[in-house]
C-alpha cells in the first residue's frame, strides 16, 4: 500500500491578521523582506488563499571562523547561507503559518496564538503515552521542568502538581486522529504541542488543507480528554479590562523596584535556543544592549527608565534575541522583553499570573468543580474530636496536648521514618495515630503552598506504609517505641482513613469555602488518589480558643 506523502512541519494559528495574502503580508517585516529582495507570491491552495515568501540570507564570514583561526593559526574563511520559506494560509477564515528551514523565525510573535498547541494536545494527546512536559511552576521564582521520557509514560505518573504548574509543551503519541499520515490505518501520529503544533502533515495542497480543516474541528468541537483536562485550568484573560487593569498595576510596581516581585524567565517557545545561546541583545524602549548573561535586573532598569504609564507598553514592544555568537551574527530566538518575566499579582482577593507575556487566572469554573469535589470531605459530625487551640502554641504542643488529653491519640510528631528510599530525614507517617489508626495530620496554615505541602504527605506517607514492608516495619516499631510498649499496630496494618486536621491562621472557620482556592484543588488531587486504594478521607477545622486569633 502507497502512504501518501506527509512531512514533519510546525503549524501556529495566528491571531489579529486579515485572512487575505494582503492581509497576511502586513504582518511581516517588509523592510527586512526588501533588503533580502524576496518577493512573496500569491497562492491559492486547494481554494484557501495562501502566501509564500522565500529565500535565503548570506553570511561572508561564519561566526565560528575568526576563533578557529586563532587556535588553528590557519585561514580559516567560510561563509554561509541561511535559507528560509514561509508558508501562511487562510482556512475557513483562520490564518496558520508554516516555516521551513529558518522561516519560523518570520513567523510575528505577537500574532501567534499561544493556547492553539496546548488546546489541541488535550483533546488528541494519548494520555498513557506522555514522552515529554515543559511546565513552569507558578511563583518558584522562574522555575521550569522539562521531563522527557523517550518510551513514554502514563500522565499521572509524572508527578505534575495540578494546582501549582503550568503546563507549556507537551508531547507523545497521538490518539483516534484523522490525518493524512494515519487515514489509511489510523497509525497514532507523533505530536510535540507548545505554541505551535509539530506532526507530520499531508504535503499535497488537498491533504495539508483537509489535515488544518480537521485540527481546527477538535480544538472547536471536541472536549478535553478527563485525564488532561486539568492542563486546560489555567487560562488566559480574555476580558481586555481586566488585561488593563492588570498592566496598569504592573506599570506602577515597575516604578518601584523594592516592592516589584519580578522574576527572569525563559519563555517556553525559547528554551531550545536558550541552551545555546552565548550572547542576548536586549531593547527596551529606544536603547539596544548587548550582555552576555540575561537577569531581571538589567529589565528592571531597562523599564524603569521609561515614562510611567509606558513602562509595560515598552516592554510588549521590545525584543530580546538570543544568539550563539558573540557577534550576534546567528540567532537561536527571541520574544517579546515581556515574555522574559514572571510576576504574580493580586488583585479583588484574586491572584493572577503573568506569564509568556500574557496573564492567567485559574478557571473559575475549574475552582467551582474542585469546590463542589472536597464538600463531601467535611462531615458534619466528625470522625475524631479535636481540642481547641490556644493563643501561641505551636503544632508540636498541640499535637502532645491531643495525645494527653483525648483517648486513642499518639502523638508522633517529628517522630521520623527511615528506610533505604526514604534517605536523609525519612518520612513522617503521621502527626498523631488516632482511635482505629486512622492518620491524622495536623497543620496550622496561612496559605495554599503549606496546605499543598500538608496534603501531598499525607499521600506520600499513605503510598509508603501500603507499598514497603520495610516503611511498616519501621512505623510498628516507632508507634511501639514512643507509646512505650502500650499500643501495638498489627502486622498485616493498611490505612484505611487519612484526616487532615486544619486551623486557618486567618481566624476562619474551616470550611470548604475558606479553605484557600490552590489548596482546594490540591485536597481534590489528594483525595482521589487515597481512593483509589479504597482509603476514606475526612477534613476537620481545629478552631481557636473563644475566636480569638492565634499568632
Amino acid at each position: 500500500m502507497v502512504r501518501p506523502r506527509t512531512r514533519d512541519l510546525t503549524l501556529y494559528r495566528l491571531t489579529g491578521v486579515e485572512p487575505t495574502p494582503y492581509g497576511m503580508l502586513s504582518v511581516l517585516d517588509l523592510a527586512k523582506l526588501d533588503e533580502l529582495e524576496v518577493e512573496p507570491r500569491e497562492l491559492s491552495l486547494a481554494g484557501a488563499p495562501a502566501l509564500w515568501v522565500a529565500g535565503h540570507q548570506e553570511v561572508p564570514l561564519a561566526s565560528w571562523c575568526e576563533d578557529a583561526a586563532a587556535t588553528t593559526g590557519l585561514n580559516v574563511a567560510f561563509d554561509e547561507r541561511r535559507s528560509f520559506g514561509l508558508l501562511m494560509i487562510a482556512v475557513d477564515g483562520a490564518v496558520y503559518a508554516i516555516g521551513y528551514g529558518q522561516g519560523h523565525w518570520w513567523i510575528p510573535d505577537e500574532h501567534k496564538d499561544h493556547g492553539f498547541g496546548i488546546r489541541f494536545a488535550v483533546r488528541r494527546l494519548d494520555p498513557d503515552h506522555v514522552q515529554d512536559v515543559a511546565r513552569r511552576r507558578i511563583g518558584a521564582r522562574g522555575r521550569s521542568d522539562l521531563t522527557l521520557i523517550p518510551g513514554g509514560m502514563p500522565i499521572w505518573a509524572l508527578g505534575i502538581e495540578e494546582q501549582a504548574e503550568v503546563i507549556r509543551r507537551m508531547g507523545g503519541r497521538s490518539r483516534d486522529l484523522k490525518v493524512t499520515f494515519s487515514k489509511a490505518d489510523e497509525r497514532p501520529v507523533r505530536l510535540e504541542a507548545g505554541v505551535g503544533l509539530s506532526m507530520r502533515f499531508g504535503i499535497w495542497p488537498e491533504d495539508l488543507v483537509a489535515d488544518i480543516r480537521e485540527i481546527a474541528r477538535v480544538c472547536r468541537e471536541d472536549e478535553p480528554h478527563p485525564a488532561l483536562e486539568f492542563v486546560d485550568h489555567i487560562r488566559p484573560i480574555v476580558d481586555n479590562a481586566l488585561v488593563t487593569r492588570l498592566d496598569a498595576q504592573l506599570d506602577e510596581l515597575l516604578g518601584h523596584p523594592d516592592r516589584a516581585e519580578l522574576v527572569c524567565v525563559v519563555p517556553t517557545p525559547c528554551l531550545p535556543g536558550y541552551a545555546q545561546a552565548r550572547r542576548f541583545e536586549v531593547k527596551i524602549g529606544t536603547a539596544t544592549q548587548r550582555v552576555d548573561e540575561l537577569d531581571v535586573q538589567l529589565i528592571r532598569v531597562r523599564a524603569r527608565l521609561q515614562a510611567p504609564g509606558a513602562r509595560v507598553t515598552a516592554l510588549r514592544k521590545g525584543k530580546i534575541r538570543m544568539f550563539r555568537d558573540a557577534e550576534c551574527t546567528h540567532e537561536v530566538g527571541d520574544a517579546a522583553a515581556i515574555k522574559w518575566l514572571e510576576v504574580v499579582l493580586t488583585m479583588g482577593g484574586r491572584r493572577y499570573f503573568l506569564l509568556d507575556g500574557e496573564w492567567y487566572e485559574i478557571d473559575p469554573a475549574y475552582l467551582e468543580d474542585k469546590l463542589n469535589e472536597i464538600v463531601p470531605l467535611f462531615a458534619l459530625h466528625p470522625s475524631v474530636e479535636l481540642p481547641t487551640r490556644y493563643a501561641g502554641q505551636n503544632e508540636k504542643e498541640y499535637n502532645i496536648d491531643v495525645a494527653e488529653m483525648c483517648d486513642g491519640f499518639l502523638c508522633l510528631d517529628r517522630a521520623l521514618l527511615k528506610t533505604k528510599f526514604f534517605t536523609g530525614n525519612g518520612f513522617e507517617a503521621c502527626d498523631l495515630l488516632g482511635p482505629g489508626d486512622t492518620l491524622v495530620h495536623v497543620k496550622f496554615a496561612e496559605g495554599a503552598s503549606t496546605l499543598s505541602h500538608l496534603f501531598a504527605q499525607g499521600v506520600v506517607a499513605t503510598q509508603a506504609l501500603l507499598h514497603s514492608d520495610e516503611a511498616l516495619r519501621r512505623f510498628r516499631e516507632k508507634v511501639a517505641e514512643v507509646s512505650q510498649g502500650r499500643r501495638q499496630v498489627p502486622e498485616d496494618f493498611r490505612p484505611s482513613k487519612v484526616v487532615f486536621a486544619i486551623h486557618l491562621k486567618t481566624g476562619a472557620s474551616l470550611t470548604p469555602k475558606t479553605l484557600f482556592p490552590l489548596a482546594r484543588v490540591a485536597l481534590a488531587n489528594a483525595a482521589r488518589v487515597l481512593r483509589t486504594y479504597g482509603i476514606e478521607v475526612e477534613v476537620v477545622g481545629i478552631p481557636a480558643a473563644d475566636g480569638v486569633l492565634a499568632a
